[in-house]
């Protein structure tokens, strides 16, 4: 399990630390307005999907909003996406 979130750990830094300075700039602007970390919104996404393990998590903008997005694959290997709000920690939708 540990393993998993320092993997999700590091493809978030890989997503924060890569492109161009405006694309740095932006994801840094994403990260001072969520009030929830990155862990805590795999773990609300593992807590709403059974036997799932997640796959990526990503901060990004949707519809005006700050969000994660947590790529998972559940245990009939169907890819489940759970988007988070970054703001307040609720489910927002589930693909």
């Amino acid at each position: 399990m540990r393993t998993a979130y320092w993997t999700i750990i590091g493809l978030a830094s890989i997503g924060l630390g890569g492109g161009c300075a405006m694309h740095h700039a932006s994801k840094r602007d994403l990260l001072t307005q969520a009030n929830v970390s990155l862990i805590e919104a795999v773990r609300i996404a593992e807590a709403n999907v059974t036997n799932a393990k997640t796959v990526e998590a990503e901060l990004e903008r949707e519809d005006g909003r700050t969000v994660y997005e947590v790529e998972m694959i559940d245990s009939t290997q169907r890819k489940r996406t759970v988007h988070i709000d970054a703001a307040s920690g609720k489910v927002m939708k589930m693909d």
